[in-house]
């Protein structure tokens, strides 16, 4: 748990983030992993970095939280179980930036 709240607060503008943000990008960094949020292959094999990651930079919570979604593959399949609890961790993460915390 400790990994992922640095990972968040050191590469994601985590002080920053409302709480509800800030929790439900720690989850996102437990199960996808810090460089898995930061980083993707594109289809010319060169190293980008996520949306997700560029939308927190900015501090564009809400824009943010909608990227969460983007991550419910497993093994190169969408999962249904990843749908489902990304779903839920992105309106958790919104409930503080619509609420303006």
């Amino acid at each position: 748990m400790r990994h992922a709240e640095n990972c968040i607060n050191q590469n994601f503008e985590g002080g920053h983030m409302p709480q509800s943000a800030f929790e439900a990008m720690t989850d996102a960094g437990l199960n996808v992993g810090c460089t898995g949020l930061m980083w993707f292959t594109d289809s010319q094999k060169r190293k980008q970095r996520t949306t997700i990651w560029k939308k927190a930079q900015a501090h564009e919570w809400q824009a943010m939280c909608n990227r969460l979604t983007d991550f419910v593959n497993s093994g190169g399949k969408r999962s249904q179980g990843l749908v489902n609890r990304r779903t839920d961790f992105k309106a958790w993460c919104l409930r503080d930036v619509e609420a303006g915390k």
